[in-house]
């Protein structure tokens, strides 16, 4: 009985009540009617959970999710429902567990209730509330934070996080301390420890608000910002963080100072007085000049001083006369100032200097008023009173002057070979030069003294005095010209005149506004530009093809070394020596190509000698009919006793085959190709200057329009297809012609065939006698030889043949290699053949020196692709040596190689 009456009170005493229900959740007992909060419970018996909810989908749902414990015989634990009438719901947190018989059937639940109405309306106005702080936060431009007084950030708005360029955290325990930290990493609070940085600012911040209890301060950020913070401390102990982005008024602030300090210049720059008054009439600025230029004592000029005060210490000083009471007078002045009766625009002062004064209002009230030392201007405006009087005189003398000067102008501006033409500031014409009638005949009507630049451009393109190109419209040429006369910027503009000439037309802006045009006759400078890149180009050529004959030279060393090392073994068989002799006349014929190649370059000089001409064609002429095809009819007309020349005679071989070839090419479908040669004398009609030998190669080819032909003779230029032609022959025809003191002409026509002439000067000596290849044994030597080339080929060749004339041969592949081992094997080699060109420090011609200087009794040959190398030396060149050509025969190396030895 004891315990049933405690559990009674209990259930009165407590809030809560106790139920169970049966298997059909159907309430079957409540330990009391009526909770305390006034919920009448006895209207839940014998009815279900679900017919008591309030019938709302949201409501139901909680409802769910106890039934769902009760269908798996599952224990629950505060689960929340509203229950009730409608217009009166309340809401009941339950907690409850199931109960089973003896043999262990469900049999209901057994729980406790509780209502938790006034908890819920507590809760959801507290959620409102924090939703609302939400959107205050979020509508704010500044950036919130608000830390309890356990340091959790209770509140933080998004717009905190971006001002302050941090990466966005949700709200916890230690979310300002991360925020701290993350800028304490990127260096906001200087070098260190960023940990032991951030909680040494935390409890500086912690302190400073602790003390002051309101904290503002502003700070500049890494990423450029300005911040302003404000720290509150609470009253419960946290604090409110506010974090404003102040850069705008940091840039408005620096732009206030810097026109601050512009106005500071201006007042210490300017070389009058200034002086600024207040609203009240007092003295706020002023700059240094003012107390001198109205004469007041600099102790009077003061802040606030009033107008009376500073006019009565210049009536002391005597700025308006003697008078007895300057304090009087100083007020009469006012009073009359303030009256209209006085104007202080303008007063001269005793000492002679004139002052004038100009006020302006400013805006709420004040004035500023500048005061400017105007004696100077006053002094001009009256020499120019009395400059006026004489005013008729003096302009009858100027403009004498001005006519002379005009009439100096003009000899001068006709004195000049370029077009002059001069548009005044209206754009009407000037003055011009006679020389535009030369370039531009019969436009007297059209350049007349007075008329528009407009009026005369279209005139001169109606009239045909100044041609419009040819495919560009009239009216956009018109407006094109138009528009650069118009800017007058100097850019040069190109025009072709009907006679050839060419004209580069610039125009400036005179000084005046109008506009000045020069047009300078370029006909001959072009010409002589055109003539100088032909000549930049054949420069550029001959360094290529001497390049690649000095190559060629080396390869034709290999060949005819090691040819005439095998016609020694091919004794016994008579057919090989006869090939072995045909491949030396092939590589002879392939170095006097190189040495075509060499005197096209101008870097070895030829080889000429007196030769019969007519010989020389008919020879060549042989080999030709062979080459240019059975369609071509070859003809020769070679006159009798033509005159001996000299020329190089390979140069003029290969001369004559170029010709040939080209006159081949131009007739595809056949024809004729003339090979003529005779005398022309002193006299002959358009002859050059003395007598002369002239080849003359004629084709009935296609032939040449005016273009092609003056572009012939340029290097690389060819009509032929691509791989069909180098465009080098006449380029070499020429370059050797001229190189033998003669001349080249050229005629062609389109459809009438191309013909070549060759003018050679006649020689006075007799003719060259061809020598025989001597046929005596090769000399042979026993000495030890140092041979030196950075060509492997070239110097086995040479070290191989050297070895077969009897000499002992130790090899060196630079000049440097070969000083080693003369130094390191001194007086063991007898002679050194060295090539000119090699690289590193020492070439061979600096490495002969080095030897004929310390070891004088060794002989020194040297070998070159081309005699250029040697040539090209300072100090006199390799004349001091024996030199060796390459190629060159076996026999040659035998004897240059004793001559060596001999000096």
């Amino acid at each position: 009985m004891v315990d049933q009456q405690r559990f009674a009170d209990f259930a009165r005493i407590g809030s809560d009540w106790f139920w169970e229900t049966d298997s059909e959740d159907r309430f079957t007992y409540f330990s009391t009617n009526r909770s305390r909060d006034g919920l009448d419970l006895t209207v839940f018996i014998g009815r279900t959970r679900r017919e008591l909810a309030v019938q709302d989908p949201e409501n139901l749902a909680r409802v769910a999710e106890v039934e769902a414990f009760i269908r798996d015989r599952q224990p629950f634990r505060d689960m929340r429902y509203l229950a009730g009438r409608p217009g009166s719901p309340v809401w009941c947190e339950i907690s409850a567990e199931p109960r089973f018989d003896e043999d262990g059937t469900f049999i209901g639940y057994r729980g406790v209730g509780r209502d938790v109405t006034v908890l819920m309306k507590a809760r959801q106005a507290l959620e409102i509330k924090s939703r609302t702080l939400e959107e205050i936060l979020k509508a704010m431009p500044d950036g919130v934070q608000l830390v309890d007084a356990s340091r959790t950030t209770l509140a933080i708005n998004d717009q905190l996080y971006d001002l302050l360029g941090l990466a966005k955290r949700a709200i916890s325990d230690d979310a300002t301390y991360e925020s701290m930290l993350e800028m304490a990493r990127r260096g906001e609070y200087g070098p260190g420890d960023p940990e032991m940085l951030t909680r040494q600012r935390i409890e500086m911040m912690l302190q400073r608000v602790t003390a002051d209890r309101h904290v503002r301060y502003q700070r500049e950020l890494k990423t450029g910002r300005w911040m302003e913070v404000r720290l509150r401390a609470l009253d419960d102990g946290g604090f409110l963080s506010l974090y404003r982005d102040i850069t705008d008024d940091k840039r408005r602030e620096a732009e206030i100072e810097r026109q601050f300090q512009l106005l500071q210049t201006i007042f210490a720059h300017f070389p009058g007085g200034i002086a600024v008054f207040d609203k009240d009439l007092r003295l706020a600025a002023w700059n240094e000049h003012y107390a001198e230029i109205i004469g007041a004592d600099p102790a009077a000029v003061r802040i606030g001083a009033t107008p009376v005060e500073i006019l009565t210490s210049q009536a002391r000083l005597g700025e308006f006369g003697p008078v007895e009471d300057p304090e009087a007078e100083a007020r009469r002045r006012w009073t009359l100032y303030q009256a209209g009766e006085m104007d202080f625009g303008q007063r001269q002062r005793p000492n002679g200097r004139t002052f004038e004064m100009r006020r302006t209002s400013l805006p709420g009230g004040g004035s500023v008023s500048i005061y400017i030392d105007i004696t100077e201007q006053k002094r001009a405006a009256q020499e120019l009173e009395e400059l006026n009087a004489t005013l008729e005189e003096r302009i009858a003398e100027r403009t004498a002057e001005a006519r002379k000067s005009r009439d100096t102008l003009l000899d001068a501006v006709e004195s000049v070979n370029h077009n002059l033409v001069v548009y005044d500031r209206e754009d009407r014409l000037a003055v011009f030069t006679n020389h535009l009638y030369l370039q531009y005949p019969n436009v007297d009507n059209v350049f007349v003294i007075g008329r528009k630049f407009d009026e005369i451009l279209r005139d001169a393109v109606e009239t045909g005095a100044l041609p419009v190109p040819p495919g560009e419209d009239k009216e956009a040429f018109i407006a094109d010209r138009a528009e650069h006369h118009r800017r007058a910027d100097g850019s040069v503009m190109v025009r072709h005149l009907k006679n050839g000439t060419v004209l580069h037309i610039s125009e400036h802006r005179s000084q005046s506004g109008g506009i000045v045009a020069i047009g300078r006759d370029v006909t001959e400078q072009l010409k002589v530009e055109a003539q100088l890149r032909g000549a930049q180009r054949m420069e550029a050529i001959g360094q290529l093809t001497g390049g690649l004959a000095h190559d060629l030279n080396n390869y034709l060393a290999v060949i005819m070394g090691n040819l005439d090392l095998l016609a020694e073994h091919a004794h016994a068989i008579p057919e090989m020596l006869g090939l072995i002799e045909g491949a030396l006349d092939g590589a002879e014929r392939g170095a006097e190509l190189t040495r075509s190649l060499l005197a096209f370059s101008r870097r070895q000089p030829l080889d000429p000698k007196v030769l019969d001409v007519g010989e020389r064609i008919v020879d060549v002429t042989r080999l030709l009919k062979r080459t240019i095809g059975e369609k071509i009819v070859v003809e020769m007309q070679i006159a009798r006793d033509l005159w001996p020349v000299m020329v190089d005679g390979a140069q003029l071989d290969s001369a004559i085959v170029n010709l040939a070839n080209n006159a081949r090419d131009a007739m595809p479908e056949g024809g004729k190709l003339t090979i003529a040669a005779r005398n022309v004398p002193a006299d002959a009609a358009d002859g050059p200057a003395g007598d002369h030998v002239l080849i003359e190669v004629t084709d009935t080819g296609r032939g040449m329009d005016s273009g092609t032909l003056a572009q012939a003779f340029e290097p690389f230029f060819s009509t032929k297809k691509e791989g069909h032609g180098t465009g080098l022959g006449l380029s070499m025809v020429h370059g050797f012609v001229h190189q033998s003191g003669g001349t080249v002409r050229l005629g062609s026509a389109v459809g009438k065939g191309t013909v070549v002439r060759l003018l050679l000067p006649r020689s006075s000596e007799p003719l060259s006698i061809p020598l025989k290849r001597p046929t005596t044994a090769m000399v042979r030597g026993t000495e030890n030889v140092v041979l030196v080339d950075d060509n492997d080929d070239v110097r086995e060749t040479v070290a191989e043949a050297l070895k077969s004339l009897g000499y002992r041969v130790t090899e060196a592949a630079s000049g440097d290699e070969a000083l080693s081992l003369l130094e390191s094997r001194a007086g063991e080699f007898d002679v050194v053949v060295t090539d000119i060109v090699m690289p590193g420090k020492l070439d061979g011609l600096a490495l002969g020196r080095i030897v004929r200087k310390r070891w004088p009794k060794l002989g020194v040959l040297l070998t070159t692709g081309f005699a250029g190398d040697a040539d090209n030396e300072p100090a006199g060149g390799a004349a001091e040596f024996s030199v060796l050509t390459k190629p060159y025969r076996k026999e040659e190396l035998a004897r240059m190689l004793r001559s060596a030895l001999a000096k």
